[in-house]
């Protein structure tokens, strides 16, 4: 413990002079410390400005180069992988040149790199001259435009550069046809096998002391583990920053899913242009007209399935089935029929397939046998452990899909039988418990700790709960977010975040409130007008007075310290949608085991939620703001009480009228301010 102490005592002062020494980023490094020590789990609740990333870094990477092992860290954001990459690892690895090199790799998944094979041969396609034996493989409306991007590629490529995000010129039209794909590596049958860039990578993952990795592929990775095709190498330890978020996305890690869409794609795959094996198909007429047939008859059949399965929607936006609910009568006969022709003994002679078409070959059965799995599991729909239900993809046509119920049997057979895990986050307990979150996880056993924040949210920040409201159900409740707002917003000058629950809320409160906006000379935006909300929050910091209409992108991750973010408006408590077929499946297994599913499960998960929305308003010690809560089941239902006691010590008000003095006095925590 003395070793860990010294680095944020001493050593980073000499490495950064202006570096403060905060309690909670002390104590938290410690316990980091004792689970890299222990057999055991840990949750640790570190609140905002105590710098957890750093109190993580430094005892991981001490560890790691010490008992030459590896230490995983998992993120949700892309941009929190970002800030330890770019800017607080490269920290960390100065501290530690002494004992170190540290190596620092991040984890990304294969459709991330180029495929020199598959880039090869389109490479190749662009530079043939046409002859009479030739296919034409792009159509000309597109063949200019991905020649151009390919040739941009192309000096990356020359450069060793393959990885994606490094790669500053135009990918849109070409990627999906260049980039490494599961069922497109030929693995021992590649030619390309020792300069491949996936490969490459994983050299350097698995000389890593530290791997960098978001859940999504934490999670795809530890689903494979058992079928022995891993995506990560081997690690002792794996410490889950923003560890909120688990559970849903194990939910979507380990969930199957089909459309027509994936039905097209996969007969697609079997006469791809870049392909050998699509070439050779393409090249031999009969056989290519016998395909042709095939892949018609599945197309049609699927697009049947699934015009018939949206039908069961009849309007609403998920439907959860049964068995007897999607009944399909040829789509797996198809699918059955397209895998046997093309996997039969006497292809390979009839094409005259190269040993590189032979594998392609072997992928794409593969495949078709994967495809078909997932359509048995899904049309069967009799696991216990999972929800089926329907609903509208990407492009508003049907999709089936099935989620697992209760991460915690994954976690306790895949995660936890081999070794432990730290969950960290802003936001991990209620009412100062970390039950809630141990359950959700199947985490029987853990250590935990609570590392407040240094800030003085009770001269910072006010919150305010207006006296006189609306309970949501009402149906003017809208109307009611509408004038509270124009009272609110007056008084800041904007500088706001208004958090909302749906976008039918939010549409109709910005379409009621713009003319008033440029009345007052304040700049709105709003999420879901065809920009990213990166993009909203970086014009958010730009301009004057902005007011930001956000929906769950912007209750967390999105930081604007500083006097532009003045206000938070909370507009309604952030439940889950109870209709939802996974959180309704949820719910009713907590209630088959007589137990209270509202106060155990949508309670607590709203709280979490909470507190995050919560946390967006004091970044740093200089700040100073209101959070509003318009929605007065927060004072008025028995559970709010969880709702304020989990929100650190914050003086509260129920008047509207005490924002002007709050934000004008330096020393003022509200005129009518009553204790939390």
């Amino acid at each position: 413990m003395d070793i860990i102490s010294n680095y944020f005592k001493e050593e980073l002062l000499k490495h950064r002079p202006d570096f403060e020494i905060r309690e909670g980023q002390l104590a938290m490094g410690i316990e980091v410390e004792k689970y890299l020590a222990s057999q055991d789990n840990y949750f640790i609740e570190a609140g905002t400005g105590v710098g957890k990333s750093l109190a993580y870094l430094i005892p991981a990477a001490h560890w790691s180069i010490e008992n030459s092992q590896t230490v995983v860290v998992a993120t949700f954001s892309k941009a929190l992988q970002n800030q330890l990459i770019e800017k607080d690892l490269p920290l960390v690895e100065e501290l530690f040149k002494s004992i170190g090199p540290l190596r620092v790799a991040m984890v990304k998944g294969r459709s991330n790199y180029i495929c020199l094979r598959r880039y090869n041969n389109a490479l190749n396609n662009t530079q043939e001259t046409a002859s009479s034996n030739q296919v034409k493989f792009w159509d000309d409306d597109i063949n200019d435009l991905k020649k151009e991007q390919l040739s941009q590629i192309n000096a990356y490529v020359e450069k060793d550069i393959g990885e994606k995000d490094y790669l500053e010129c135009a990918t849109d039209l070409i990627w999906e046809d260049i980039c490494s794909q599961r069922f497109n590596c030929l693995k021992y049958r590649c030619p390309w096998k020792k300069q491949c860039f996936v490969n490459t990578a994983r050299e350097a993952q698995a000389n890593a002391h530290i791997l960098i990795v978001n859940h999504a592929l934490f999670f795809a990775d530890l689903a494979l583990r058992t079928s022995g095709n891993p995506l990560m190498p081997d690690y002792a330890k794996v410490i889950f920053d923003e560890a909120h978020h688990i559970e849903d996305v194990i939910a979507e890690s380990f969930a199957i899913e089909i459309n027509g869409f994936k039905i097209r794609n996969y007969s697609q795959m079997i006469v791809n242009p870049y392909s050998n094996f699509g070439q050779a198909i393409r090249l031999h007429e009969s056989f290519y007209e016998d395909v042709k047939k095939l892949r018609k008859a599945l197309e049609e059949e699927s697009n049947k399935f699934f015009n018939e399965t949206g039908n069961l929607m009849m309007g609403a936006n998920t439907f959860p089935y049964q068995s007897e609910h999607v009944k399909e009568n040829g789509l797996r006969e198809k699918i059955s029929g397209l895998i046997k022709y093309l996997s039969a003994p006497e292809v390979g002679d009839i094409l005259g397939l190269t040993y590189e078409a032979e594998g392609e070959r072997e992928n794409l059965v593969a495949a078709g046998n994967q495809l078909l799995a997932d359509l048995e599991f899904l049309t069967s729909a009799d696991s216990s452990e999972f929800v089926y239900w329907i609903e509208k993809d990407e492009s508003g046509f049907a999709r089936i899909k099935s989620c697992p119920i209760e991460p915690a049997s994954i976690l306790e057979m895949e995660l936890f039988s081999d070794s432990k895990a730290l969950f960290t986050s802003a936001t991990l307990a209620t009412e100062g418990s970390f039950a809630y979150m141990a359950e959700r996880l199947g985490v029987n056993k853990y250590c935990y700790k609570i590392c407040d924040s240094p800030f003085d949210f009770n001269k910072q920040c006010l919150l305010l709960i207006p006296r006189k409201g609306l309970n949501p159900r009402s149906p003017d409740y809208n109307e009611y977010i509408v004038q509270c707002c124009k009272r609110i917003l007056s008084q800041t000058m904007g500088r706001a975040f208004v958090l909302f629950t749906s976008y039918s809320a939010l549409n109709y409160c910005y379409d009621k409130m713009h003319e008033w906006f440029e009345e007052e000379g304040l700049t709105p935006m709003a999420q879901g007008r065809g920009i990213s909300p990166f993009r909203l929050l970086e014009q958010f910091k730009k301009v004057d007075n902005p007011v930001l209409f956000g929906t769950s992108s912007f209750w967390e991750g999105m930081d604007v310290p500083g006097e532009k973010l003045s206000c938070v408006i909370v507009t309604k408590l952030p439940f889950a949608v109870p209709s939802h077929p996974l959180e309704a499946a949820r719910m009713k297994k907590i209630k088959s085991l007589g137990r209270n599913d509202f106060l155990e499960y949508s309670v607590p998960k709203a709280v979490i939620k909470f507190k995050q929305g919560f946390g967006r308003l004091i970044r740093t010690r200089s700040d100073k703001g209101i959070v509003v809560v318009l929605d007065t089941r927060i004072k008025l239902n028995t559970y709010g009480k969880f709702f304020l006691n989990s929100l650190p010590d914050v003086s509260i008000s129920n008047y509207l009228s005490d924002i002007s003095q709050f934000l004008m006095d330096e020393s003022a925590t509200g005129g009518s301010c009553n204790d939390k």
